[in-house]
């Protein structure tokens, strides 16, 4: 099995990107994967990256911006008469929604990054001896993306890493 551009099966003249046998793609996954098993270093820049990203706070909470949105809408009960308070605290209102929406959208991503260093972290540990064939379960869990270009190989892993491979 052979792997191609898509555009170069449309028109060879929109891709000139090598075509690449599967079974090389699986060598230097391989290699990639093996490299990091025995990179002691990798592993503790890797727990320092987890640490980052569980340590990380935001200046405000999502409760916090809850809390703001209960006192606003109490002032908004009272001073509800009022046309021009009534605007301006529906404005502070739905600005302080489209923040609590940003925040739960960042905690979520965050929470994947964490769950995803700490599975790659856990699996590597755990692994003792260098990989000798393909696993495709253990690629989906590590590799994110795969890039070939004229003379190397880019392996993308899923915490952001990218490995350079001369093939």
């Amino acid at each position: 099995m052979v792997w191609r551009c898509v555009t170069q099966m449309d028109s060879s003249s929109k891709c000139q990107a090598r075509t690449v046998k599967e079974d090389l793609l699986h060598e230097v996954i391989v290699e990639v994967i093996n490299s990091l098993i025995e990179d002691s270093d990798y592993l503790d820049t890797l727990e320092e990256n987890i640490k980052k990203v569980l340590n990380q706070k935001y200046d405000e909470t999502v409760e916090d911006v809850d809390d703001q949105l209960h006192e606003l809408q109490n002032q908004l009960y009272i001073n509800g008469n009022e046309k021009e308070e009534y605007e301006q605290l529906a404005e502070q209102i739905y600005d302080l929604r489209e923040k609590k929406q940003v925040l739960l959208i960042a905690n979520a991503t965050n929470e994947e990054k964490r769950r995803r260093l700490s599975d790659i972290k856990a699996f590597l540990k755990a692994q003792h001896i260098k990989l000798e064939d393909y696993d495709e379960s253990l690629v989906n869990r590590l590799v994110a993306g795969v890039v070939i270009k004229e003379e190397v190989i880019n392996v993308k892993l899923k915490t952001g890493d990218i490995f350079t491979i001369e093939k």
